[in-house]
């Protein structure tokens, strides 16, 4: 790689890197770190969470921040005549593009290997951390808002002092087959039970009431569990597909494949609504991987479609230049890309409908590269 290359890389590289941490923070610090202080949710969990959120964070912001450093730096190189004097020197803006394409392509891998992280370190490690700590979530949002909703669980309560809350309303939902259990008391505690995905409510002087079971009342301490999640350890069975590895996904669309043919659990009684439920979940399964392969890969679209406007547009203003790419992207690209998703989840297209935007936007910018390249 020739010293003019290079130098073209390493600008791109570290426009991306200054976009790409600027960009995090703020959808942290300004998104969920401040929606979770308004809420009332311990700092410290806060802090805790936050490394397990990047990879989604991530998935988001590297195409943008790709697109910006690529309009940026040839922007720049247009708009100073480089562009004139690289053809003047005999050398086609092809020489100068390529690399930078090279990088995208990395950086492709880079966002698409995000899905796998997510799935499997990410929200696996969000999951169990709040889990573990929705007794402190629920204490905090009492606190600050007197009632708190999530899973089977709602309360509101008086006041909170420290640990016992004051005068609750507590209503538990078992599952959707069961009705709501009310239940009223003087003072309670909330406990997690993080392995079991239950909150456990230690309470007294109060009284428990189920419609059809009758009602309760009672002086001494008394226990009630409330589910708040699945346990930990989901049957991976049960998960959705982007919440699985690649392997996994592959040994998903094996099993829903042998359940669909009869080979497996012979004895579960196939209706027809489980048939179905089943076929759509194989119908996911089958896209997932198509789905975050194209995902991934719009950073290279990004960067075909960014450099070639950038070169043609020769405007100082990066943020002009980024805003006419980003343009056909908001028109075209992202209304297919929820179009193609729609009909592969659906199964009324194959997976590689998924990338059919990426084509697209990448065909345009070969096309007015070429363009470029012919002045």
């Amino acid at each position: 790689m020739s010293t003019l290359q290079q130098y073209v890389v390493g600008q791109t590289l570290r426009a991306f890197l200054i976009a790409v941490v600027a960009a995090t923070m703020l959808m942290t610090l300004a998104g969920a770190a401040q929606e979770g202080v308004r809420k009332g949710l311990p700092l410290e969990l806060i802090v805790t969470v936050t490394p397990f959120v990047l990879p989604e964070m991530l998935r988001y912001t590297i195409p943008g921040c790709l697109l910006f450093a690529v309009c940026a730096v040839f922007g720049r190189i247009a708009a100073n005549n480089e562009l004139t004097a690289l053809k003047a020197a005999g050398i086609a803006p092809w020489a100068v593009v390529w690399p930078v394409l090279a990088l995208a392509f990395l950086l492709s891998l880079a966002a698409y290997s995000m899905y796998d992280l997510c799935a499997t370190w990410g929200r696996p490690h969000l999951r169990r951390t709040v889990i573990a700590a929705v007794d402190r979530i629920a204490y905090g949002v009492l606190k600050a808002e007197k009632s708190f909703a999530s899973g089977g669980l709602s309360i509101n309560v008086k006041s909170v002092e420290n640990r016992t809350l004051i005068k609750p309303m507590i209503v538990v939902t078992p599952n959707e087959d069961e009705p709501s259990i009310s239940l009223r008391c003087e003072e309670a505690r909330l406990e997690s039970d993080a392995d079991a995905g239950l909150i456990r409510i230690y309470c007294r002087d109060g009284e428990i009431e189920a419609p059809g079971k009758g009602r309760i009342v009672f002086k001494d301490a008394f226990e009630q569990s409330a589910p708040f999640s699945q346990p930990l350890t989901a049957d991976p069975n049960r998960l959705s597909p982007a919440n699985l590895s690649l392997a996994q996904i592959d040994e998903q669309i094996t099993r829903e494949r042998l359940w669909l043919a009869g080979r497996i659990e012979p004895d579960v009684q196939r209706t027809p609504h489980r048939v179905q439920d089943r076929h759509k979940r194989l119908l996911r399964l089958k896209a997932e991987p198509e789905r975050r392969r194209a995902n991934g890969f719009s950073c290279l679209a990004f960067a075909l479609i960014g450099t070639g406007v950038a070169l043609t547009l020769k405007a100082r203003d990066n943020v002009t230049v980024f805003f006419v790419c980003f343009l056909p992207i908001l028109l075209v690209y992202y209304p297919c890309l929820v179009m193609g998703e729609y009909l592969a989840l659906g199964g009324m297209a194959p997976p590689l409908i998924v990338w059919l935007p990426n084509v697209l936007l990448g065909v345009a910018g070969i096309y007015v590269l070429g363009r470029v390249e012919q002045r």
